[in-house]
């Protein structure tokens, strides 16, 4: 388990499956700059039981509150097959959780955490460039805007546009003092 101050990340278990898939399946929860595609349930618990989320190519930690609720998750995964870099992903599905911090935590939490265990030298969060509040928390985390990349992603129908952030090893030693 990784701890932080307001929250932990910590890995997914057989006990979490039945909420990990009514929350990433709970449209209403995702946001309005999220995919509605579903998931499914039985890839789903297969890439459990294969990997437990846990894998050189994705890993998927659930961002836990001081007792232990679930109230979102973090994942990082690899971005092109030539690099070692690595693509963050987050989502605060609890609405009663959201703007107080979580997800700045989380990714703070998360890119430690991968700058101290993995030989990556980049990290990259994406968002769509309508999502305010992803793109405060990549600013807040030390990330620079790279650019934006045109109608790149699916949403509800419609080709988006996202904003493309990173941060590099040597910014992240520079931010650690």
């Amino acid at each position: 388990m990784i701890r932080g101050k307001h929250i932990s990340l910590r890995h997914v278990s057989e006990r979490d499956l039945p909420l990990l898939l009514e929350m990433v399946n709970a449209l209403e929860k995702r946001g309005e700059h999220s995919s509605t595609r579903l998931a499914s349930p039985h890839k789903l618990r297969k890439d459990f039981v294969e990997t437990g989320f846990s894998s050189e190519a994705f890993e998927r930690l659930l961002i836990v509150d001081k007792h232990d609720n679930v109230i979102g998750n973090v994942m990082h995964f690899t971005t092109r097959p030539y690099t070692n870099a690595r693509e963050l992903g987050y989502i605060i599905y609890k609405k009663e959780a959201r703007r107080k911090g979580h997800g700045t935590e989380a990714v703070k939490l998360l890119k430690d955490y991968l700058f101290d265990n993995f030989p990556v030298n980049r990290l990259e969060i994406a968002m769509n460039t309508e999502n305010v509040a992803s793109e405060k928390i990549a600013k807040k985390c030390g990330f620079t805007k790279e650019g934006t990349q045109r109608e790149i992603v699916l949403v509800r129908g419609q080709y988006c546009d996202i904003h493309l952030y990173s941060l590099l090893r040597k910014e992240w030693k520079k931010q650690r003092g």
